[in-house]
This record gives structure tokens, C-alpha cells and sequence, in this order.
């Protein structure tokens, strides 16, 4: 089961510890840590496990609530994919890959369906 984002903790400024937050949400989120996550990122040589880009040319936006301190937080260039029935960790995505899978519900004959839909319009 996917497991829900949950507020920081009472009594901890996420403004002033990004690591400590980082490495706090991807614990709860994926049970994983930033040495584990970086290990993943390395392995992957750096690019999503789909379309391959490199996470030097994926486009990162702010994301999140401003920080008191007025630094821009950027989220991080590759996202950890994880299957929402088992909350299993797969492998590091960019955004829009991951959206994909997301937004099909992970159902490989809806990710067929628009792979000939595409084909059907002349699509490679």
C-alpha cells in the first residue's frame, strides 16, 4: 500500500534541516535511506530507468512550501518508483515518466492501448 505524506513532525523547522527531511520522508515514504536512494541514482547511472535522460537534463520546478530562509528547494531530479500495492521500491524515475505510470494506474493494457493509439496516428 502506498503510504501517505504526513506533516513534519511537531517540533522540527523542515526550513533549517533539509537532510534531516530528506532523509526522514524517504524513510516513511519508501523505507529506503539517501545513502540507499544515492546508490540507486549511481547504479542508474544517473537517468530514468525508462526514457534514459540523464537527471542533468530533466527540468526541475520548486516545489513545496517556501522556506523561511527564502532558498528555493528544487525536488530532486529522479523519483523513486514504487509499486502502490505492495509499496515495493522499483527503480528511479524523471517526473514525467513516473506521471505515466501513475496516471495509468500501473495497468500495462491501458500502456498498450496508448502505445497503438500512437501507432494508429503514425507515432515510432
Amino acid at each position: 500500500m502506498c503510504r501517505r505524506r504526513s506533516p513534519v513532525p511537531k517540533g522540527v523547522d523542515p526550513h533549517q534541516q533539509p537532510d534531516a527531511v530528506r532523509r526522514r520522508n524517504l524513510r516513511r515514504l519508501y523505507g529506503i535511506t539517501p545513502e540507499q536512494y544515492d546508490d540507486m541514482r549511481a547504479r542508474q547511472d544517473f537517468r530514468c530507468a525508462i526514457c534514459k535522460r540523464q537527471e542533468s537534463e530533466i527540468e526541475r520546478r520548486p516545489g513545496g512550501r517556501p522556506r523561511k530562509d527564502g532558498l528555493v528547494t528544487l525536488p530532486m531530479a529522479l523519483q523513486v518508483d514504487h509499486c502502490h500495492g505492495s509499496g515495493a521500491v522499483r527503480k528511479l524515475l524523471c517526473g514525467p515518466c513516473n506521471r505515466i505510470l501513475g496516471n495509468a494506474s500501473e495497468d500495462i493494457t491501458r500502456l498498450q492501448a496508448c502505445i497503438e493509439y500512437l501507432r494508429s496516428f503514425g507515432a515510432e
